[in-house]
């Protein structure tokens, strides 16, 4: 059996059970009462609260577990580990240059994302590790050092990284 209403404070619930009621204030399922709230957020441990009722706001649940007793728990939003709109990347850079200006671009997330080269690009590069901005240590020079240049950019997060492999192309001005 299931039971579909809106709550006195606007929230929308479905409940699948044996035995569903509500008041309007109280939502019973199989004789227990579970109370779901915006209105009334508890401001202490020890704010007025019956046993089983639920609030939130936009950081924590709020459960009374006794009589004026309130526990309470973070909401985290949960994270994905970030993704490039492509796996590799071809890019010019005129010789001189520090900068490397690629296009490339991750998916949007919740959650903070850092950069990082892999080791073997590391003496050769810096990147930004809030912003992704990559930069050559050295300003590349076409008639001395090599023409083409490979690096792998990683995003990552809590949730895991992504690589990105960019192959740089020195140019003469």
């Amino acid at each position: 059996m299931s039971s579909e209403f809106y709550t006195r404070s606007g929230f929308f619930a479905k409940i699948i059970a044996n035995n569903v009621s509500s008041n309007g204030r109280d939502i019973f399922v199989d004789d227990y009462a579970l109370t779901i709230s915006s209105a009334n957020i508890p401001t202490r441990e020890d704010s007025p609260g019956i046993s089983g009722d639920i609030a939130f706001d936009s950081n924590y649940l709020y459960i009374c577990a006794n009589e004026n007793k309130w526990r309470y728990s973070e909401l985290i939003v949960p994270c994905v580990a970030p993704e490039w709109d492509q796996h590799s990347e071809q890019v010019d850079v005129v010789q001189g240059n520090y900068h490397v200006n690629y296009q490339s671009t991750l998916s949007e997330n919740e959650c903070e994302v850092t950069f990082s080269v892999d080791e073997n690009s590391a003496n050769i590069f810096f990147i930004d590790s809030n912003t992704g901005e990559l930069f050559f240590k050295e300003a590349p020079d076409f008639s001395a050092g090599p023409s083409v240049y490979t690096v792998t950019i990683i995003a990552g997060n809590k949730a895991g990284s992504k690589h990105l492999v960019l192959t740089i192309n020195i140019i003469e001005q």
